[in-house]
């Protein structure tokens, strides 16, 4: 079998020290540290309180309100940086196959904070308040699927979970599809959202 070769063609990111590739770039050459204080919940009680939270976010920048009530923040921020993957590397309607087009995501946990936040409405309010986007907006493999949605790619589309390793592994995956010569084109990468105040203290150590 000819292996094909394999070149990134586009890339995108949304950092602790970056919304964006540009601003993620100067600040690693400026070394300026993502670590912080925690912001997203109360840490008075905690041992530890500080940790790499992407600053500054305001969801709405970037969705219309109905998606932001719909899709989770780790969704939120995989389709962030892919929307700069994708355009960085050009791949509009007409330029590409779909059919040999896909999405491999990496995440390690998934909507944690939905799982969250409809599981104390639950046990506060009743079943019946449990949002109907409560299990869509959670899954693990929701991010990759509206991706692909989005852009119109029919190619492979799953979801590599292996925890702190999952985005290289996606990448990894994606990387064979195309040198296999089974696509011509790969979303790839990871995304995740674990400092909340259910998943933090199962977290550090």
């Amino acid at each position: 079998m000819t292996k094909r070769r394999v070149v990134i063609t586009g890339i995108g990111a949304i950092t602790p020290v970056g919304h964006n590739v540009a601003q993620t770039w100067q600040s690693l050459i400026n070394g300026v540290s993502g670590v912080g204080r925690i912001t997203h919940f109360d840490v008075s009680g905690l041992p530890v309180q500080i940790a790499a939270e992407i600053k500054n976010y305001n969801p709405e920048e970037h969705f219309d309100h109905k998606e932001v009530k719909k899709l989770d923040i780790y969704t939120q921020y995989a389709m962030i940086a892919a929307r700069e993957a994708v355009k960085d590397a050009g791949l509009e309607a007409g330029t590409f196959n779909p059919e040999r087009t896909g999405v491999i995501s990496g995440v390690g946990i998934g909507g944690i904070l939905t799982f969250e936040e409809e599981t104390i409405k639950c046990h506060t309010a009743g079943p019946r308040r449990i949002s109907p986007f409560f299990i869509p907006k959670m899954i693990a493999n929701i991010a990759g699927g509206l991706l692909s949605i989005r852009y119109g790619f029919r190619g492979p589309n799953y979801t590599t979970v292996t925890a702190c390793a999952s985005a290289s592994h996606a990448i990894i995956e994606a990387f064979n599809k195309i040198r296999l010569g089974k696509v011509d084109f790969m979303i790839t990468g990871g995304s995740e959202a674990g400092v909340n105040e259910a998943a933090w203290p199962a977290l550090i150590p």
